[in-house]
């Protein structure tokens, strides 16, 4: 099981989310994904779709599909929000892979999250 933790303090505010999960190739099916979510389904939509986005990524660029589980989302009542659950989802899968996403990232100026137009990757 991988663990990925996004903690943050900025200003007055706190960034806070931790996705236990594992993900595996699935190296003779290039687009397939298969989802298992197994966490508080108060995230699920997020987590989903965190994994289709990376997947949009990783797919333009690999020749394999992608078996993926969230077994549970950590959270805080005042430091989780949906944007920060799918940039960490995203995230949490780009660094289990060794698949960086030039572009991906958090402003802490402006405190937004950058999704780049995966056409450009």
């Amino acid at each position: 099981m991988k663990n990925f933790i996004f903690r943050k303090q900025v200003g007055n505010k706190g960034y806070y989310v931790k996705i236990n999960f594992d993900v595996e190739l699935l190296n003779e099916q290039k687009y397939k994904l298969e989802i298992n979510y197994t966490a508080d389904i108060k995230w699920k939509a997020f987590c989903e779709t965190g994994i289709l986005l990376f997947f949009e990524y990783f797919s333009r660029k690999e020749d394999s599909g992608l078996k993926v589980t969230i077994y549970e989302v950590s959270w805080l009542p005042v430091d989780t929000n949906a944007f920060l659950v799918l940039f960490s989802t995203i995230k949490a899968l780009s660094e289990a892979l060794n698949y960086d996403i030039n572009g991906l990232g958090f402003d802490e100026t402006n405190e937004k999250f950058i999704f780049p137009d995966p056409r450009l990757i």
